[in-house]
């Protein structure tokens, strides 16, 4: 069951990012799934773990784009992307140590965090791309 179907005004105009958000946005919908299947807390690693991966290599070839092009924007979109990954782990300790139900903390945070991303940072990003620019 999909809570957030992918869609044109999700696109930012940037084939691979784009392609890569599809898959952001798909592990949002696996984790809602779980939430409305019951699976145990725990039964989230999986879902986390591949959201870590996946974020990686994400910001990884963000964060090589912007410095092929001389982005100057470039250490806020990083740090953004520092920020993310420092909840993400902030919330498998919680999910660890307190053996605490992180399931909607964690959805609600996603869903926000990306949708934001997406449509206020990476669509500077392609936009400057798209205008040879150096900076929006």
């Amino acid at each position: 069951m999909s809570i957030l179907d992918w869609n044109k005004s999700l696109e930012i105009g940037h084939k691979t990012i784009d392609e890569q958000h599809k898959g952001l946005v798909k592990l949002l919908n696996d984790l809602h799934s779980a939430m409305s299947l019951g699976v145990a807390c725990a039964d989230y690693t999986p879902i986390r773990m591949r959201l870590y991966e996946y974020s990686v290599l994400h910001f990884s070839e963000e964060e090589a784009l912007m410095g092929r092009t001389g982005y100057k924007l470039r250490a806020e979109h990083e740090r953004e992307h520092q920020e993310f990954m420092g909840k993400l782990e902030v919330l498998a300790q919680k999910a660890s140590s307190r053996n605490e139900d992180i399931g909607t903390e964690m959805f609600t945070w996603l869903a926000d965090w990306l949708l934001r991303h997406i449509s206020q940072t990476d669509r500077k990003l392609v936009e400057c791309l798209n205008s040879d620019a150096k900076m929006v």
